[in-house]
């Protein structure tokens, strides 16, 4: 801490309210890409940032935002590339991703998106930022912000947040060991005497408002909104964006609707969080009676064990069952003994009954055969037997009988339908030999007809297929023999030419020659060389 004796060089006539405040140094812990405590110093009159995309300026400049300015400001313009949607919504950077340290974005093994972080991936972290003012007096004044961040932290809302302003100054590395309780204000409070933390943003605003003469009468809102929107460093391309973008002030009524989203939203979750709340209830409200149930087993269990029921060897529950099984034997032979008396009882007495009855069917057996009656009734059960086989086989042949004739259209239903098929069945037997040989000499007629063109037609076929596979109108058969001639000579078979006389001669045989016609079988029978 700064020495509180500070406060005594006045510059003579200057108040609070007229001197001049200047940023001395910034300080980041967890911030970004600035792991562990960074420190920038800030020169007496102008300091000039610069370096690399992506070495830090845009992180330092969202540092500021977040410790001085109210969370619904946006980061700076160049760390999120556009400013569309909500401010540090989930399309942009958020105070999870910078105390994070989110470097990039990959897929996991399961195929979902998950950021790739410096710090925090599976254990709680923290980060704290501080800015430390100093007037033309040498007093020093340090607003800072203390960050939690739990495990499973996915948005800023999930983080704890404390609001800090210290009459002097602080080094942020001696705060680390309160991170683990979560930045307790008694124990914060209690170990830096010069430092309060406030309950909201409002009461941690008009705090440093006031003492560093932020906006007319202390209200340095608009002054702070202002300053945002400069360093959002967006281009600024007609006078009307100018004004709507630094001179307008947005209707308070955009305020309200943010921070009506923003309860829905915190409703939203937290009936969530009650509904998995639930859920959990709902599966561990088994708990207590299965406890009190292993409980009891156990107790059982140990029981049993004292009585050695699982140890080998002599013990109380083994003399007890031994005893038991000695008892249950007893009773069961006493119980064989008395059922074995009972059946030999009742077979003595079915045996009399069964000699009983067999002397009465001796005795009708002997009545029967002296009785003529009897004979006659025997006699009349076996015809019937008899009847019965006849009337059986006769109902397998009338099966029989009407599967071979149902192709036949004949209906037999009585004795004179029978003598009618058999009448129309010896009459076809009768005829049947003239029929067949009338049916077989027309089969004959007719193939004696067909074959005499079926012949000339295969052999025009086969004379119109020789003709076109060669020259000349010569005789199939001749050209066959021909070609027999030449492949036994070796002589190409159109080099048989026919002499002058014998062409003379055919010319005058041969009607084809002096006509022009076609060649035919037919019409050279007389010479089969001239064609």
């Amino acid at each position: 801490m700064s020495d509180p004796d500070a406060s005594l060089f006045y510059v003579a006539g200057a108040t609070e309210g007229t001197t001049q405040w200047k940023a001395e140094n910034l300080q980041l812990v967890n911030w970004g890409g600035f792991h562990g405590h960074s420190t920038v110093v800030f020169a007496p009159t102008t300091t000039l940032l610069s370096g690399a995309s992506g070495t830090g300026k845009s992180t330092l400049l969202d540092a500021y935002i977040a410790l001085m300015m109210d969370s619904n400001v946006p980061f700076n313009g160049a760390s999120n590339d556009a400013t569309i949607g909500r401010a540090r919504g989930a399309d942009q950077r958020s105070l999870v991703s910078y105390l994070r340290g989110k470097t990039d974005t990959s897929r996991n093994s399961e195929g979902d998106l998950a950021d790739e972080v410096l710090r925090g991936h599976s254990s709680a972290t923290w980060g704290a930022l501080a800015m430390t003012f100093v007037d033309d007096n040498q007093r020093r004044f340090t607003v800072a912000r203390l960050y939690y961040v739990p495990r499973t932290a996915a948005k800023d809302s999930d983080l704890v947040r404390k609001l800090c302003t210290v009459d002097g100054t602080i080094d942020l590395r001696a705060v680390e060991p309160f991170a683990e309780g979560k930045f307790d204000k008694r124990a914060v409070e209690g170990r830096f005497a010069t430092l309060k933390m406030h309950k909201s943003y409002d009461e941690f605003s008009q705090s440093f408002f006031t003492r560093l003469g932020i906006g007319a009468n202390g209200d340095g809102g608009k002054a702070l909104r202002l300053l945002a929107r400069i360093q959002a460093g967006h281009q600024v391309r007609t006078v009307d964006d100018l004004y709507k973008s630094m001179v307008i002030e947005l209707p308070g009524t955009y305020a309200a609707a943010d921070d009506a989203v923003d309860h829905f939203k915190n409703l939203e979750d937290a009936y969530k969080a009650m509904e998995t709340e639930q859920a959990k209830a709902d599966v561990l409200q088994h708990i207590p009676r299965l406890h009190d149930e292993r409980a009891q087993a156990l107790q059982n269990s140990a029981l049993l064990d004292s009585l050695g029921y699982h140890g080998p060897g002599d013990s109380p529950f083994a003399l007890w069952k031994l005893l038991t099984e000695d008892q249950l034997l007893e009773t069961a032979e006493d119980s064989n003994r008395q059922q074995r008396a009972d059946a030999k009882q009742a077979k003595e007495e079915a045996d009399k009954k069964v000699d009983h009855l067999t002397t009465h069917r001796n005795q009708v057996a002997d009545a029967l055969r002296d009785n003529d009656s009897h004979k006659i009734v025997q006699r009349i059960d076996e015809e019937i037997t008899q009847l019965r086989s006849a009337l059986n086989e006769s109902t397998k042949q009338r099966d029989i009988f009407d599967q071979k004739t149902a192709r036949l259209g004949l209906a037999v239903a009585n004795e004179n339908d029978f003598s009618t098929a058999q009448q129309l069945s010896q009459q076809f037997a009768d005829n049947f030999e003239a029929a067949f040989t009338a049916r077989t000499e027309h089969g004959n007629d007719l193939q004696r007809a067909i074959y005499e063109p079926s012949r000339e037609k295969s052999e025009l076929i086969g004379e119109r297929d020789s003709l076109a596979h060669r020259e000349g109108r010569m005789d199939r058969g001749l050209h066959e023999t021909r070609l027999l001639i030449s492949q036994a000579t070796g002589i190409p078979p159109y080099d048989h030419r026919m002499t002058s006389r014998s062409s003379e001669n055919s010319s005058t045989s041969c009607p084809n020659k002096r006509t022009g016609a076609r060649p035919s079988r037919r019409l050279c029978s007389a010479s089969r060389g001239c064609c």
